[in-house]
């Protein structure tokens, strides 16, 4: 969704917490469920948001206004589970080794690994997002001696 359909967002919220008798919803709720529903387009949260008024039973939790799809089942096995936990163990071994030989260095790397955390996790519109963008800079002029 994009900002300038925001009001619209927030129209169709008032409008269940009306038809399910509930209070509107406050700002942090609405801001919320905004970047739940971020990789969702306004037409398909709002044909969701509309089905539900006719349907539902409940306020509407995120999930509620997303197009009802099939999840995959996971696949996992043991083999890959400890492949995975193996490398926890390593990286783990690496960081703690760094720590011990060059404490400035693993502050900058745990530094970096939070910013491409964010970067690959956050809101873009948040102000930690915008600090995680400079940290990575930080990170990057540092790692590589620019």
């Amino acid at each position: 969704m994009h900002r300038a359909e925001f009001s619209q967002f927030r129209d169709l919220l008032d409008r269940c917490a009306e038809a399910f008798g509930k209070p509107k919803p406050t700002d942090l709720v609405v801001q919320t469920y905004w970047r739940a529903l971020s990789d969702v387009g306004w037409t398909t949260v709002q044909r969701c948001g509309e089905s539900h008024l006719r349907y539902g039973k409940f306020f509407p939790k995120p999930v509620d206004l997303r197009p009802q799809v099939e999840k995959p089942p996971a696949v996992r096995d043991a083999a890959s589970d400890a492949a995975f936990r193996e490398g926890e163990r390593r990286a783990a071994e690496e960081l703690d080794a760094l720590k011990a030989a060059d404490p400035t260095a693993w502050r900058e790397e745990l530094a970096g690994r939070r910013a491409a955390r964010i970067l690959a996790t956050g809101m873009r519109d948040s102000p930690e997002y915008a600090e995680a963008i400079l940290a990575s800079h930080r990170y990057s002029d540092w790692r590589f001696g620019v």
